[in-house]
């Protein structure tokens, strides 16, 4: 950010650098908006993540637990 400023009489023009901090300070809320829908988003996916590895673990211990009753009955 190389904001030049104009000078006026005693200094920067200070309308001019109120201006161009609230501009500033708006794009810098607009991004954190935008950074905690993105941690919502990821939040919400690894919740999802998880439900399904869950369930992917669940289905091979059944899937464990089928094969060692198959060994045992040819046994």
């Amino acid at each position: 950010m190389d904001k030049k400023f104009k000078t006026a009489m005693l200094g920067y023009d200070k309308a001019q650098v109120d201006e161009y901090v609230k501009k500033r300070e708006a794009d810098i809320e607009a991004l954190v908006e935008d950074s905690k829908e993105k941690i919502k988003q990821a939040q919400r996916i690894a919740v999802k993540a998880n439900e399904e590895l869950d369930a992917l673990k669940k289905e091979m211990d059944m899937i464990k637990a089928e094969l060692d009753r198959l060994k045992k009955q040819g046994q």
